[in-house]
């Protein structure tokens, strides 16, 4: 039995489906039901309950809930044992330096550091933004220890792994009252409020609009800003309605003048990447976080999305 397969399982409890689990381990669904099978089979036992196409939460047999409670005891034994090692050095403990792009730089940052800072209180962690441009190349000059965007890399010695589900959702203002979902010939005449079409978050959502037959040329475009925020800021004082990362509204909990609007038909799907030189030495406080950032704990009640089924 391998870690990886303890992993799997705890993940399909935790998200509740075989399909959200797939987007936050990034496995197609028959290769989650492979593995799984697999599992049953080496215990000897069935450990889900499901039924092709039912909407409810998978949830355990008896068998899986015992298996459960050992898979997760082991799966917190192993963090604690490299928190342990990390940490039974005499030398003073290295700090851990991470660059992040802007848009996890202001919302999936603040919540991972603060809860990986609050299981290894020792161990520092300094963060610093940087343009989604330069992120790699100072990564790769040893500015920083590990990256963190949304945008998969595409540079030779680097080793990265998505490790966060991060769709755009269009919002609008609650006063403007739509009641969605709505259908793509309803968006093009809302007033749309963009950001510049160079970024990474508006080249996926110009391919969402290709993948259905639209252009941002069709779209009611009546306001271009810098950033996500920027959009936010603009959707709340009521000037249109935006697509913004789903982590953002999340982090933004307390802002009740705007509301999530589905689009039939569009789905933007965006995930987070965590980045680290393949040159470099991967030990001590760089692999305890790159592994806290893979788990699910820290995503509980603030990213509920990617912890629960989708």
């Amino acid at each position: 039995m391998r870690f990886e397969q303890l992993h799997l399982f705890a993940t399909i409890l935790s998200c509740g489906s075989f399909a959200a689990a797939g987007r936050l381990l990034h496995l197609s669904q028959p290769s989650i039901t492979a593995s799984l099978n697999v599992l049953e089979a080496e215990v000897g036992q069935r450990l889900l309950e499901r039924t092709p196409g039912q909407r409810r939460p998978v949830r355990p047999t008896a068998a899986g809930e015992i298996f459960a409670t050992f898979a997760r005891k082991a799966l917190a034994d192993y963090r604690g044992m490299l928190s342990a090692v990390t940490l039974s050095s005499d030398a003073p403990q290295t700090p851990v330096r991470i660059g992040v792009t802007p848009t996890p730089g202001s919302s999936l940052l603040p919540v991972l550091t603060n809860k990986f800072r609050e299981e290894n209180p020792t161990l520092t962690v300094q963060v610093k933004t940087f343009r989604g441009t330069e992120l790699a190349r100072r990564l790769k000059e040893g500015e920083f220890d590990l990256g963190v965007t949304g945008t998969r890399p595409q540079d030779d010695g680097i080793v990265f792994e998505r490790f966060f589900y991060d769709p755009l959702v269009l919002i609008a203002p609650v006063r403007m009252g739509l009641s969605g979902p709505i259908t793509l010939r309803e968006l093009k005449r809302l007033p749309l409020i963009v950001r510049d079409a160079s970024g990474n978050l508006m080249r996926l959502l110009i391919q969402a609009l290709n993948r259905v037959g639209l252009s941002l040329a069709q779209m009611n475009v009546v306001m271009q800003v810098s950033g996500n925020n920027d959009v936010l800021s603009s959707v709340t004082l009521g000037a249109g309605v935006g697509f913004v990362a789903r982590s953002l509204l999340a982090a933004n909990r307390e802002n009740h003048d705007i509301m999530v609007v589905p689009v039939r038909r569009l789905q933007v799907a965006r995930y987070v990447y965590m980045l680290r030189r393949e040159s470099s030495s991967f030990s001590g406080g760089m692999r305890l976080f790159w592994e806290y950032a893979m788990g699910t704990e820290w995503r509980e009640h603030v990213f509920s999305y990617n912890t629960m089924m989708l």
